[in-house]
Formats: C-alpha cells, sequence, structure tokens
C-alpha cells in the first residue's frame, strides 16, 4: 500500500469522524456543505435519534451517506466515476441534458449532488451505454 492509501486506511479504521479534507478527496464536495444542501441536511440530520458527535472541522461520514441513501442523491464525482467520466466530463454532460431530452432540473438536486435516477436515466437516452461496464 502506498502512504496516502495506509493514512486513509488508517482514518477509516478510527471511526465515523473524518477531517473535512476527505469530503473534498472522497466525495469530491466541500466541508461544511455549500449553501443549497446545508439547510436541507441540517434539518434531516435534527430529526436523527442519535447524531454523532464530531470535533469542529470534522463531520460524520456514516451520517452523509446515510442522507445520500435516504434523499437518493450521491456525489457528482461518484456518479461521473459510474459512468466512467471525470468529474469535469460529467459536468460537460449535466450542462447537454437538455440535448438528449432530459430535464436537468429533475437530476441536478444540489450543486454537488445528483439524482441516484440519473444513472438509469442516462443509460435509457443513450442506447450504446446499455451494455457497457464501468
Amino acid at each position: 500500500m502506498i502512504e496516502q492509501e495506509q493514512h486513509r486506511f488508517d482514518m477509516l479504521r478510527q471511526g465515523p469522524c473524518m477531517p473535512s479534507e476527505y469530503a473534498r478527496d472522497y466525495y469530491g464536495m466541500s466541508w461544511p456543505l455549500p449553501e443549497d444542501v446545508r439547510p436541507d441536511y441540517e434539518a434531516w440530520a435534527s430529526r436523527l435519534r442519535c447524531q454523532s458527535s464530531c470535533g469542529e472541522g470534522q463531520f460524520s461520514r456514516y451520517e452523509l451517506e446515510r442522507f445520500f441513501q435516504q434523499q437518493n442523491i450521491t456525489p457528482k464525482k461518484w456518479m461521473g466515476a459510474r459512468l466512467g467520466m471525470e468529474l469535469t466530463s460529467f459536468d460537460t454532460l449535466l450542462g447537454r441534458l437538455k440535448d438528449i431530452g432530459m430535464q436537468p432540473q429533475r437530476y441536478v438536486v444540489y450543486s454537488d449532488l445528483v439524482a441516484e435516477s440519473l444513472f438509469a436515466d442516462i443509460v435509457t437516452n443513450l442506447p450504446r451505454l446499455k451494455f457497457r461496464i464501468f
């Protein structure tokens, strides 16, 4: 394992609390969350029975990923990877959704997060992707 991989592995073994830099590296988003998603995340988190108490400048990856799952959203970085794209290419695709008959407002939920349904709908609207494995 290279040093960076070992460092990340050690962080994951320490529990749910991650430094803010991890959000940028792993999810492709900033922490604290951007203004467009923060109120929704905070409202969602306030309803949790047991909230993680991470220190200043840290966040609970368990809670953040649970938010993604319950809201049926995923980071743009991850969706791009599922489609075999770099983030810049994926952003270009998002900007051209109308060109293939898709409504961007249906999929671009927040600045750094997209609806999970985008993956299946992209494959439906771009049939040549149907049998590709990324």
